[in-house]
Parts: structure tokens; C-alpha cells; sequence
């Protein structure tokens, strides 16, 4: 009975089990075995608990149901928490990091896609490949097409491996005994491989500049420039494959643990801007086609996507503060 209230009262005042150690200076795994009734905590936990529980020792102790006791249970069965296992959270880590691989290939050929139609517009003449140029160009975009829509298909399969663990990212949740030290052992065990693959894909993207820089400024001629560019993509596609592979592993750790973008503090507004990221792109993608289409300068109209990120980061930062002034209010 001890653990049943003790569970209630943690509820009620919306504690997660690590939330209720930290108050009573113990570990997770004691307040688990307290709630299982593998153990009972001593007098002097129980005192501590009375007094943040704001409940009498004689409730805690007494087997006896109390008016106090079924108004806590009442609370507690209208808001109860997800509670993971120790399967599913080896179940998330392993279709997390699957996923992790569609989704980064996925943003990998997107960026690559417009490759071909560079290398066609650096060779106007179409000596490389002894057809006319406009054959060219209709290959290059029906290439393009191929690409995001192949990238469209490993998002959404991506996605759709980690549907099921879609509210880890905007609810607060429970684990069970032995989840906690599972995943923090595969965390620092992948910990120094994140950091270097963050510092190479980094250093792919900023390394990226230099084909575009050397073509222009050392050469100058228009189709070299064009190749510059097309290494540029190959650069950017390689260094954001290898961080977002990377970043999703290491965030599906966070995300079991409550920890850094997604503590419990930050879920709130974590779902604020995604459907304005999901309208925003589309927005950006059909905006793309539709100038590129109507005025077929192909050769400048890529410019749209950097223009288009670096924008989306001002709207996040501007939506989340919004968001955030609204939740302290």
C-alpha cells in the first residue's frame, strides 16, 4: 500500500521518479523499488515525504483508505504519464538510429540534386556528353525530380518507423527500472564517436565555400564557376548527411533521458513550431519550382535554398520566443 501512495502522491504533483530522488537525496532505482515494493524507504524518508507530500505519517503507514487517499487516485487516473520499458527504449534506440540514416540520405539527396544541372550549365557546349544542351538540361531536371522524390519517400518511411515514439519529443514521461543507466551507458559509450563526426561534418561545411571561392575569384569564367558549385553541393550534401545521422542518434538518448532540447521544460513549446516548419518548406519548395519553371534561370534560382534556411532560423527563434513569453504568462 505504501508504494501505491507513494506513486499517487508523485503523480499528483506531476513528479517523475527522478524528480521525487532528487528531493529525498536518493537515487531513481530506490523510489522504483519503493513503488514496486521491493523495499521500503526508512523513517526518516518517510518523514521527508510527509512533509513535500503535505500529508500526515499516519497516511502513509495505515493500510486503511482515507478520504485524502481516493481524492489522490481520482488525480492520478486523470492525468497518468507514459511509462517506457526497458524493451521499448532498446526498440526506439534501434529504429532511432535506422530512421536516422533514411532521413540524413533523404537531406543528402536533396541538397545533391541540383549536382547534374550545375555540371550542365558548366558545360554549355555539351562536349562532355555529345548531346545538345537542352537535352541536357531536361535530363538534369528530370533528375532533380527523381532525387527529391526519392528523398520525400526516406522521410516519410523514416518517419514512419519512429511514429510510434513520436510524443518522446512533447510529453513528459516515466522509464522503468534499469532504462535510465541502459541509456546513459550507450551515451557516453557513442559520446567521443558524436563529437568527431560533428567536427567533420562541420568542418565538410564550411570547407564547402572554397570550390565556389577558388572558381570565381582564381578562374572567373562562367562554367567553372558552375563547377565550383556543384563541388560546393557535394561538399554540404556529405558534411549535413554525416550531422544530422549523428545528431539524431545522439538526440534519441536525450529525448529517453529528458535531457538538453528535450527536458521537460522545453517540450512545451517543441511543437509550436513544427507545423510551421512543415508549411514553411513546402512553401519554399513549390516557390523553387514554380520561378525555375516559369523563368528557367535554373543558374541563380538555388540561391533560394540557403536564402530559405537562413530565414527559417530567424522564424524559429522569433516563433519560440513568442511561444515561450506566452507559456510565462
Amino acid at each position: 500500500m505504501l508504494g501505491d501512495k507513494i506513486i499517487a502522491l508523485r503523480k499528483k504533483s506531476g513528479w517523475t521518479q527522478e524528480d521525487l530522488a532528487e528531493q529525498l537525496n536518493v537515487s531513481r532505482q530506490s523510489v522504483s523499488k519503493w513503488e514496486g515494493g521491493q523495499s521500503i524507504p526508512d523513517v526518516e524518508k518517510i518523514i521527508q515525504m510527509s512533509q513535500i507530500f503535505d500529508v500526515s505519517i499516519d497516511y502513509l503507514l495505515k493500510e486503511e483508505y482515507s478520504e485524502t487517499q481516493e481524492k489522490v487516485e481520482v488525480d492520478f487516473n486523470e492525468k497518468p504519464l507514459r511509462t517506457i520499458s526497458l524493451e521499448e527504449a532498446n526498440d526506439y534506440l534501434d529504429k532511432s538510429e535506422s530512421a536516422g540514416g533514411k532521413i540524413a540520405f533523404g537531406v543528402f539527396l536533396c541538397i545533391l540534386s541540383p549536382f547534374l544541372l550545375m555540371l550542365s550549365l558548366a558545360n554549355r557546349t555539351a562536349i562532355w556528353f555529345l548531346i545538345s544542351e537542352a537535352f541536357t538540361l531536361s535530363i538534369a531536371i528530370v533528375v532533380l525530380l527523381v532525387m527529391v522524390a526519392s528523398a520525400v519517400g526516406l522521410f516519410i518511411t523514416g518517419g514512419k518507423q519512429l511514429e510510434a515514439y513520436e510524443f518522446l519529443e512533447t510529453e513528459i514521461f516515466e522509464t522503468k527500472y534499469g532504462v535510465t543507466d541502459m541509456v546513459n551507458k550507450r551515451k557516453r559509450e557513442y559520446e567521443r564517436s558524436h563529437t568527431r563526426l560533428m567536427v567533420i561534418g562541420v568542418m565538410c561545411c564550411i570547407l564547402a565555400v572554397l570550390p565556389i571561392v577558388v572558381s570565381s575569384i582564381l578562374v572567373g569564367t562562367e562554367g567553372i564557376v558552375f563547377l565550383g558549385v556543384a563541388l560546393t553541393l557535394i561538399l554540404v550534401a556529405i558534411g549535413v548527411y554525416i550531422i544530422i545521422e549523428t545528431e539524431m542518434k545522439w538526440s534519441s538518448y536525450e529525448k529517453l533521458l529528458q535531457e538538453g532540447e528535450y527536458s521537460r521544460s522545453k517540450k512545451a513549446s517543441r511543437g509550436f513550431l513544427e507545423p510551421i516548419a512543415g508549411v514553411y518548406w513546402l512553401i519554399v519548395v513549390a516557390g523553387y519550382l514554380g520561378y525555375s519553371f516559369l523563368t528557367n534561370d535554373w543558374e541563380r534560382s538555388w540561391i533560394i535554398y540557403p536564402v530559405a534556411g537562413v530565414l527559417f532560423g530567424i522564424i524559429a527563434i522569433i516563433s519560440e520566443t513568442i511561444n515561450k513569453n506566452k507559456l510565462d504568462n
